[in-house]
Parts: C-alpha cells; structure tokens; sequence
C-alpha cells in the first residue's frame, strides 16, 4: 500500500505543477484554453489524488488486513488511479467532451464497486467511525446523481445553463461537503477509537444525525442560481433551510468539545497535519454559519467565482490533503517524524495561506496590489512543498533525516497476533 501511496503523491505533485502552470500562462506566451486546463486540473484533483488517497486511507483504517488490500482491492484502486491520471489529458485537449466524459463515467463506476465493497466489508461493527463511513460513501454516490443528470438535461430537459450549472454544483457540493467532509470525520473517529478516546456513541450519533441533515439544506443555500423549482422549495421550507447552517454548528461544536476531551495528549502536539485540517473543517463551518447571518448575506455572494474557488480551496488543501499526510505519516508511508516533513509541509500550508487570502479578499469586493503574482507564488510554494514531500517519501530510509523531537507519533491499528503490519 505504500508504492500505491507514493503514486497518489505523483499525481498530487502533478496536479501542483498544473495549478502553477496556470497562475503563470498571464506571462507565458502559449495558446492554449484556460478553461481546458482547470478543468484537467480539477479532475485530476479531487478524482486522481484524492479520490485515491481516501480509498488507501479507509482501506487501512476499516478493513481487515487480509481483505484492505486483497487482489480485487489492488486491480480496482489501480484501474481508478489510470482512469483519473487519463482524464487529465483528456480534459486538457478536448474539455467537458466524449473521451473526457466516457473517463469519468467509467471511473464512476470503478469507484462504486471499490466503495460498495468497503462499505459491506469494513470491520467496525456498532461504532461510530462506521457510521460515518458509510456516511461519506452515501454522499459520493449522491454526487456522482450530479455529472449524470448533465446529459439528460441537454437531451430531455430545457438545457439552460442555469440547470446545467446546479447539476455541477449538486456535484461538488456533495463531494465537498458531503464524501471530503464525512470521510475525514471518519478517520477522525477511527483514530480516537484506536487510541482508546471513544466518544460516546449517542453523542456520535447525534453529530451524525445533525450535520448529515444539514447537508442537503446547505445545497440550496450555497446554489449559485436557483431555477424555478429550488425557488419554490426554498420559499416553502426557507424557515427550515435557513436553520442548516446553524445545525451543522451546533453539530461541530458538540464534536470538537467531546473530541477535545478524548483525543490523546501525546497527539495534540505531534500530529500537526490532522490538528489543522480539523481546524480548517472548523472555520469552514464557522464561515458557512457566519456567510447567511443577515449583516454579512446582504453583501456577500455565495455564487461569486472568486469565493466558490476560495471555498473548494479550503476543503480540498486546507483540510483533505493534511488530513491525508496525517494518516499518511501515522502508517509509515510518509517520514512524518523527520524535521524535512515540517518544512516542507509549513511550505505548502504558506503557499495555500497566501492563495486563500487573497482569493478571499477578490471575493469580497477589495481590489489587491499584486493579486496575480501573489497567487503565482503561493502555487509555486505549493508545488515546492508537495514537491519536497514526494521527494523525502521516495528517499531510502538511510537517506532521511535523523528523527525530530515532537513530530507526528505513528497510529498503531490492532493487529492480530502472528500478523505482521500492512506495507
């Protein structure tokens, strides 16, 4: 499992030279669509490099050794890996046309036979990691309703941008909120119950509960438009959809203050990497709350371009990635314990840093000196953080750095007697 990790690295890697490649084009002389590009970019993103990284994650976390990476496991995962990393060009030479779209479909498909097997073998039975397991899988399914209701609305339906552009907002939001955010609540009860910090299970279920059913409220309060029929919804049930973002609030905070109890002392100060992407899942809630407050909505729009990146920015680098590093270094697939990590690490969370303040601060209506060269440097910062990190990953053993005073402790799964670990 390790070399499929380091293939997720490569292809994170990637997807960092291409979001550099494409906050330099305004001083490269090349003809090329940007619109081709960041679609190219974006879908091997959160499909190539994440999407994988997630499966490896879940796999180690919830299945038995024997079955987390049996044969059928290893020819799926790497089957998905391929049709992701063939979307990129396919997406960057055709855009949103067949080759592009018969890749999706058919990673699609690979990815609900990976995640139905996970969900039917996953040995957590009765505790709330499961839970919101199969949470998360519920909401990749969900989405995925999103990219195939496209064709049917430009064949069957009215074919207006407007319906197409909630379809693909159904889609990310779903996978954002829903598959990014449950999957890393997941890990987050997974490791509390492995290092014997167990939340109580009908507190569990009370997070589960509450922050699952604000989910899809949250659709149509973050819908860029709403056509006639969200409208319609909306006017007939506004005094319950209004109420989502204060429910995934009170969800998160009732989280965070029995999580803060439980977690174990000796991580707080060590797992870094999973200790910001909680923080970062915090203030997204935070800011979910804050954006429909009545002084801040009248000025702030949801569909603005500049907000929505800043706001898929958050979940996808400021909060998935570390929390994957974090179980990454936890496993022995990243040296998370050399003072190389940190450095690299503190690159990459500078760079994201940089971007998101001054993609917010466009977002909000005021004009910033340097906008486009500062966002330059905060992707080639990332690019050289990931960079680093790939590079560390693939270095022998005898190559690394001695050990760091303070960095990430490993997460020891049980294991049976006799077994040896995964590799």
């Amino acid at each position: 499992m390790k070399k499929a990790a380091t293939y997720s690295l490569i292809v994170l890697t990637t997807v960092a030279a291409a979001g550099a490649f494409m906050r330099a084009m305004p001083w490269l002389q090349v003809d090329l669509s940007f619109e081709k590009i960041r679609h190219a970019h974006s879908h091997l993103g959160f499909l190539g490099w994440l999407f994988s990284a997630y499966i490896l994650v879940l796999l180690r976390l919830f299945l038995p050794k024997e079955k987390a990476w049996s044969r059928d496991k290893q020819q799926l995962f790497y089957a998905a890996l391929v049709t992701a990393v063939l979307m990129f060009p396919a997406f960057w030479l055709w855009g949103y046309k067949a080759p592009a779209i018969a890749l999706l479909t058919l990673h699609s498909l690979l990815a609900w036979v990976l995640l139905v097997k996970i969900w039917r073998q996953a040995s957590v039975p009765g505790k709330p990691s499961g839970w919101f397991l199969k949470a998360a899988i519920f909401f990749f399914f969900l989405s995925s309703l999103g990219p195939f209701a496209i064709p049917f609305i430009q064949v069957f339906g009215d074919g207006s941008p407007v319906s197409v552009r909630l379809a693909v907002h159904f889609y990310l939001h779903f996978q954002y909120s829903g598959w990014f955010v449950f999957g890393f609540l997941a890990m987050l009860y997974r490791f509390l119950e492995i290092q014997g910090g167990m939340i109580p299970h009908r507190v569990a279920a009370i997070h589960l509960g509450i922050a699952g059913a604000a989910t899809a409220p949250l659709y149509i309060l973050t819908a860029p438009a709403l056509n006639d029929s969200l409208n319609s919804v909306y006017q007939h049930l506004s005094w319950l959809i209004d109420s989502a973002p204060w429910w995934q609030l009170a969800a998160m905070l009732l989280f965070l203050f029995f999580a803060w109890r439980q977690w174990p002392g000796k991580q707080v100060s060590t797992a870094w990497p999973g200790v910001f992407a909680l923080s970062v899942l915090t203030i997204k809630v935070l800011l979910e709350w804050l954006v429909f407050l009545p002084p801040f909505s009248n000025f702030i729009d949801p569909g603005n371009h500049f907000l929505i990146i800043t706001y898929l920015h958050l979940l996808f680098l400021g909060m998935a990635t570390p929390a994957v590093w974090w179980m990454y270094g936890g496993f022995g697939w990243l040296p998370a314990d050399r003072p190389a990590f940190g450095w690299w690490g503190s690159c990459f969370l500078t760079g994201f840093v940089i971007t998101e303040g001054l993609l917010l601060a466009m977002g909000l209506g005021w004009a910033t000196v340097w906008f486009t060269e500062g966002l330059l440097a905060g992707a080639v910062l990332m690019l050289a953080g990931v960079g680093g990190v790939l590079v560390l990953q693939m270095k022998p053993e005898s190559e690394v750095l001695p050990q760091a005073k303070g960095m990430m402790n490993p997460i020891e799964l049980p294991i049976a007697a006799g077994e040896k670990k995964y590799e």
